[in-house]
């Protein structure tokens, strides 16, 4: 197996365990505690029931955001790996973005939600970020000159 397809199934397989995570969230009727922070951020004055269920909608726009950012990398990721100029571009700008998000979450979060992030945050966004890293370091070859 080739670098670029082992870095896209690591890829596809942390993709699938995050919406897993979000539909098990879903499933269960209670939205993990950061959407919670994010409800309160958001709209202080919602209390209750409400609270829950803008959380829920904030997971269901996450879950769709992580679907729709997932498809888009992989099919330009797929394209770039067979040489498609176009899909370099945009998985350049589209895994730009979205490794800025990685490596900065836990930093924004704790600015948000100041004493709310823990290990698992940090954690989280080291994966995220070093799946990100292998993404580029395994595409790179293909597009580098030697």
């Amino acid at each position: 197996m080739s670098l670029t397809i082992f870095a896209l199934i690591v890829y596809l397989a942390w993709s699938a365990f995050h919406a897993a995570q979000m539909a098990f969230s879903l499933r269960r009727g209670r939205p993990e505690a950061a959407l919670l922070l994010a409800v309160e951020k958001a709209a202080p004055e919602v209390d209750g029931e409400e609270k829950n269920t803008m959380a829920k909608g904030f997971l269901w726009i996450s879950l769709l955001w992580l679907a729709a950012s997932t498809a888009v990398a992989a099919l330009a990721y797929g394209a770039a790996a067979r040489g498609s100029a176009w899909g370099l571009a945009v998985f350049i700008a589209a895994g730009g973005w979205l490794l800025y998000q990685a490596a900065s979450a836990p930093f924004v979060l704790r600015r948000m939600y100041p004493g709310r992030i823990g290990w698992k945050d940090w954690l989280g966004a080291a994966i995220d970020t070093a799946v990100w890293l292998l993404l580029f370091g395994a595409l790179a070859p293909r597009w580098v000159a030697p």
